[in-house]
């Protein structure tokens, strides 16, 4: 965790993948709090 730069490519994979489920799940919330505010 201290190193800056990673020399393995999966560790920088595993944070895009991170960071794809990430933004999936804040549409998803963000989406359910416009169908409860719309509904």
């Amino acid at each position: 965790m201290g190193r800056i730069r990673s020399p393995d490519p999966t560790a920088a994979q595993d944070r895009a993948v991170a960071a794809t489920l990430c933004v999936l799940v804040f549409l998803e919330c963000l989406t359910l709090i416009a169908s409860l505010i719309w509904l």
